[in-house]
């Protein structure tokens, strides 16, 4: 293997670690905002996780069907239901 060595100004490798740094503070973030929710979560949850308020998000399931997980009376969302729901969502743009 060949070492290949590129001389930058400090100002730019100060730039390029700082653009780095905020890149995986970014990444951590979103990771631990979706690692802090169960694979299946109670109602209260899944709102939470969706960032809307209980109601609505009871309006959002029954109008998209989403499906949820009835154990004894112990009401459950899973999660991938969830990001596939919000995933389908996306728009590409505006026209």
């Amino acid at each position: 293997m060949t070492e290949v060595t590129i001389n930058v100004s400090e100002e730019l490798a100060e730039l390029v670690d700082k653009k780095v740094e905020e890149k995986v503070t970014k990444i951590f973030k979103e990771q631990g905002r979706t690692l802090k929710y169960p694979p299946f979560m109670r109602l209260k949850d899944a709102a939470r996780y969706m960032q809307v308020s209980r109601s609505t998000f009871d309006n959002i399931r029954k109008r998209a069907n989403i499906p949820i997980i009835n154990i004894e009376g112990i009401v459950l969302i899973d999660k991938k239901d969830l990001d596939e729901f919000i995933l389908s969502h996306s728009e590409k743009g505006v026209e």
